[in-house]
Parts: C-alpha cells; structure tokens; sequence
C-alpha cells in the first residue's frame, strides 16, 4: 500500500500522538470519519474535522459513539472506504454479511 500524496503532511512538524494519528489516517486515504469528541480522542477528531476537508473528505459530529458507529457503517456500506473491523460498535446487523462494525 502506498501513502495517498494528497493526505501526506510535508515538511517539518512538531506534533504530538493524536495529530500523528490523524496524519496517519490521512495518508493512507481516510476520507470520512463520524465522531464523538470525548477524552482521550477530542484532539484526534479536531485535528481531522480541521484536515479532512483539505484533501476532499468529510467529518461528521454525532451525539455518541453508538450513533458514530453506524454513521461509519452506512459510509461502508456508500462505498466511502475499507471496512473499520477493530471497531466493535453496535456489533453489526446480523443477516447482513460485509458490514463494517
């Protein structure tokens, strides 16, 4: 898999683990993410709501992680990207084979 150029941050930065993170998800081709900025992950999810329209993307905020969960597995579902399988969230549909949680 090769770094997406148009998510890589260039140049010299200063930045803590929740931006590399981010940066990270950038660049191998995130481009929609739904959150629910709660802590440890609030700079994470600034840092992406803030980056990800740059390079074309979307970041939507939810009202908790359940409603994220599912916002994440209809933009699967619309083709938005790969499949998020470390995130457990509402568990799935069952009957519903190739959904993302």
């Amino acid at each position: 898999m090769k770094a997406d150029p148009h998510g890589v941050l260039t140049g010299t930065h200063f930045i803590d683990g929740d931006h590399a993170c981010c940066e990270g998800a950038l660049a191998a081709g995130a481009r929609f993410a739904a959150g629910y900025p709660i802590t440890p992950s609030t700079e994470v999810v600034e840092r992406f709501a803030a980056r990800v329209p740059m390079v074309g993307g979307c970041f939507i905020q939810m009202e908790d992680e359940l409603a994220a969960s599912i916002a994440l597995q209809g933009a699967v579902w619309g083709g938005a990207g790969p499949e998020w399988p470390w995130w457990a969230g509402d568990g799935g549909i069952p009957g519903c084979p190739g959904t993302g949680c």
